[in-house]
């Protein structure tokens, strides 16, 4: 309990002797380490258990060749400056060193644990994709523990990351029940307006359309007629107004007028 403000300077050590003596007695009565740390520190202060590894041994192996696998000083503190401008908790973990550095302390290096062990660093430029499966650890060891003992520590960030191919190659498999798995006759090429980009409804509105005239254009001999006996035959298409692709003999007519009929 604090005091209240304004009080004695009697007072206020008074007050801070019995919450000493209270915290000493809570830790007396306790028996076990994490009783003891929050009696004396608070139940806020977050206590860290000790921990038995089961790949401790992998990973000693692992840390003895951090120089091994290029993994240098140099070469850990340009991986941290680069990760810690994507990932916050390298950035404020980066920000640490950078302080402590100010101060005057020792920079705060990671040694690094590849596993399997061996090869190259996974975190150096490569030019051939490295395999997958591989596990990168950067450890901070401010006594050099062993990690096949019981240890205790915090994970600052982790992360899975995805080498791309250099080269891959896609496609689209549509199954579709055809009669005797006959080949298309028909190819429909749709083409955008010149003022209008490409769209998913647009591409539906094209494909809508030409079923409809397919539908319109469907017809038999019977309802052409007379027309009936010049099929099959040739349509080209005409558009005077330019708004589509036509088919236009003006200039070849003008070129040789024989060709124009006599009424």
């Amino acid at each position: 309990m604090f005091p209240a403000p304004g009080a004695s300077l009697e007072e206020r050590v008074t007050r801070a002797l019995a919450e000493a003596k209270s915290r000493l007695d809570a830790a007396d009565a306790a028996t076990a380490a994490e009783e003891i740390v929050a009696a004396v520190l608070g139940r806020d202060v977050v206590f860290w258990p000790r921990i038995t590894v089961a790949s401790g041994a992998a990973l000693d192996t692992a840390l003895a060749a951090t120089s091994a696998i290029g993994a240098t000083p140099a070469a850990v503190r340009a991986w941290l400056h680069s990760a810690a401008r994507v990932r916050e908790p390298l950035a404020r973990w980066r920000q640490l060193a950078l302080m402590t550095g100010a101060f005057g302390r020792d920079d705060i290096g990671f040694e690094i644990a590849q596993i399997p062990h061996g090869g190259r660093w996974i975190a150096l430029p490569f030019e051939k994709r490295p395999p997958s499966g591989i596990i990168s650890l950067a450890m901070l060891r401010p006594t050099s523990a062993s990690i096949a003992s019981a240890v205790s520590g915090i994970a600052v960030d982790e992360w899975t990351e995805i080498v791309p191919d250099a080269k891959q190659t896609t496609g689209i498999a549509v199954h579709h029940d055809a009669p005797n798995a006959e080949a298309p006759q028909a190819l429909l090429v749709a083409v955008t307006p010149p003022t209008v980009p490409w769209s998913a409804d647009l591409l539906v509105e094209a494909v809508r359309e030409t079923v409809d005239l397919a539908k319109i254009r469907a017809v038999d001999t019977d309802l052409l007629g007379s027309l009936g006996q010049l099929l099959p035959t040739i349509f080209l298409p005409a558009n005077s107004a330019g708004d589509a692709i036509g088919v236009r003999f003006t200039a070849e007519l003008e070129a040789a007028p024989a060709l124009i009929a006599e009424p």
